[in-house]
């Protein structure tokens, strides 16, 4: 085995894999390209007026930057499988030149450096051809990677340029083309084989059902209802407004859902939708099916639910849950939340300081641009932070996986002692809150603290103490309320909300991390009854339980003399304040 001058100490196997990803991406890009043209040729050559040009001189420039985004993946494909092969060919080279050497006595110093003991003129000049041959090899070798990462260099300027060109239309933030504004009423308008409802300018209440065995379908609008010939494509646009529109859940048509402007709730059926949130805070859970979901601008909650589902949050803070099945997930632009759930997922944070979390199975996750902090979760993950200072958390990683920081996680399978109650959808949203809990330092702490206790209670192993997640519905009276709660009993029971996507700055299991944090107060016997009135004016007439679960400095000795500390009965670790450290989110500084 080499050593010193003549050990290259390169990870070919990394290279290998960036040279095969980036021409994979090189090959998706030109299909991508082709599929693109066909489907807007299609468009334009059924479509006239100042739109359908605008849409075609657009889609020529989408195209030939599509081409110039393939001719760069693979130029840095070539680039970096040339690189491997000249380093493969380099360090045979030197083990060649160690070869000559390799039986004499040496002495070594520092880390990749060593010397030779000679005592004889031959010996001597045997290191020195050695010594010069392997110099040589390098310098060679640094010639010919110099070319090849101004290849790459070239190739990532030509995608900074294809980015800065299209990454606010890609995320929605800006539309491709001018559309026509929407009209003000509500209705439908058929034309050839298709329907296009549309919402008006208001709160809309668009729900579509089926006629059993015979796909004829039923759209009512704000209490009107409309019947749709079977075999009709339906494209839905909520227009204006804070809309709710509801797709059939038991039958496998697809549709087309556009939110427009305002806060839209949409929820998908058991097609596979195309679903759009477009502007505004969005809630969108897709259904079973294999959805495409795009929030477009503001900060949205998406949850694809079942099917492989593609998921873009597009611009703004977004929250984003694949859940059941193969799914693809794009964080896009700011601070994102990223969840796979179950299955082999690929998570892409893209811009900003993004937490991603892959679940179960074997993932792949790409932190993009930022700080970003990742939990493999269960299953052998491959995560690639990229630029920043990025941080993983997982037990088993795959090979290619590169950040700044790794730590090791032992995961456990499950919880016992915790019981969720619900829908399936809510009892498989919670599964999955409750897996990345368990991949995260600080969460598996919490965890581990309620499963003792748990598992302490009772006597002779009967009547054990036990928790249960419910799901927090919102009064009649204020339906866009969002809050949770946890109460002690038993069971202790936490009554969780896990659409509440902005949380303070936090995604929604900062918020079930907050209530998990009343439970550690009851069960471990700390006083949560106790009302505050320390130096944080504002917070006077809460219970002291509220600081102790979000992470706050309280008067914990009854002394005023002293300054407030956080509780040693509530240690940092055990509360939300704890989590959003660990994943470089901002503090709650006031309850």
């Amino acid at each position: 085995m080499t050593e010193g001058l003549w050990d290259l100490r390169a990870e070919l196997v990394s290279l290998d894999a960036a040279a095969a990803a980036w021409s994979a991406v090189g090959r998706a890009l030109t299909g991508g390209a082709e599929s693109f043209g066909a489907s807007a040729r299609l468009a334009v050559s059924e479509w006239d007026g100042d739109a359908a040009e605008a849409f075609a001189s657009q889609g020529s420039k989408v195209g030939a930057d599509i081409d110039v985004a393939a001719g760069a993946a693979e130029s840095a494909a070539a680039a970096t499988q040339s690189a491997a092969g000249a380093v493969r060919q380099a360090q045979g080279a030197l083990d060649g030149s160690w070869a000559t050497v390799m039986h004499l006595p040496r002495r070594y110093g520092p880390p990749g450096l060593l010397g030779f003991d000679v005592t004889t003129e031959e010996d001597g000049a045997l290191v020195d051809a050695a010594t010069s041959a392997a110099l040589d090899i390098r310098r060679t070798l640094d010639t010919e990677l110099l070319g090849f990462a101004a290849t790459l260099r070239a190739a990532q300027g030509e995608w900074a340029v294809v980015h800065s060109t299209w990454s606010t239309y890609a995320t929605g933030e800006v539309p491709l083309v001018d559309t026509p504004l929407e009209g003000t009423g509500a209705g439908i308008i058929f034309l050839d084989g298709e329907a296009v409802v549309s919402g008006g300018s208001g709160d809309d209440t668009i729900t579509v059902s089926t006629i059993p065995f015979t796909d004829i379908q039923i759209v009512t609008i704000n209490g009107r209802s409309y019947r749709i010939p079977a075999g009709t494509d339906v494209t839905i646009r909520g227009g204006g407004g804070a809309d709710t529109i509801a797709l059939p859940a038991g039958t496998s048509l697809s549709f087309t859902v556009v939110g427009g402007g305002g806060l839209d709730r949409i929820q998908g059926g058991g097609g596979d939708d195309r679903l759009f949130g477009s502007a505004g805070d969005d809630e969108i859970e897709a259904g079973a099916g294999d959805d495409h979901v795009s929030g477009g601008g503001g900060h949205d909650y998406l949850d694809g639910q079942g099917g492989d589902d593609r998921m873009v949050g597009g611009s703004g803070r977004d929250t984003l849950y694949g859940l059941d099945g193969r799914d693809i997930l794009s964080g896009g632009q700011d601070e994102d939340y990223l969840e796979g759930g179950g299955d082999d997922d690929v998570l892409d944070g893209g811009a900003g300081d993004d937490v991603l979390s892959g679940g179960r199975g074997d993932d792949q996750i790409l932190g993009g641009a930022g700080d970003d902090v990742s939990y493999g979760g269960l299953g052998e993950d491959r995560t690639v932070g990229g630029t920043g200072q990025d941080t993983s958390n997982d037990d088993s990683r795959a090979d290619g996986s590169s950040n700044e920081t790794n730590v090791r996680v032992e995961i456990p399978e499950t919880t016992r002692h915790i019981t969720i109650q619900g829908t399936p959808e809510f009892i498989a949203r919670v599964e999955a809150d409750l897996d990345m809990l368990r991949s995260s330092p600080t969460g598996q702490q919490m965890l581990a603290n309620l499963e003792q206790n748990y598992e302490d209670s009772g006597f002779l192993g009967f009547k054990k103490d036990s928790l249960t997640i419910s799901e927090w519905t919102p009064p009649a009276s204020n339906p866009d309320e969002q809050n949770s709660s946890a109460s002690n009993g038993r069971p202790d029971e936490v009554r969780y909300l896990p659409t509440i996507d902005d949380f303070r700055g936090a995604p929604p299991i900062v918020v079930l991390q907050h209530e998990l944090g009343h439970v550690y107060d009851y069960v471990n016997d700390v006083d949560y009854e106790e009302i505050y009135e320390g130096d944080d004016t504002g917070n006077h007439g809460i219970k002291v339980t509220e600081r102790h679960a979000s992470g706050l400095p309280v008067d914990h000795d009854g002394d005023p003399d002293t300054p407030e500390i956080i509780s040693p009965d509530h240690p940092i670790e055990f509360s939300e304040n704890g989590l959003r450290e660990e994943m470089g989110l901002p503090r709650r500084e006031s309850y």
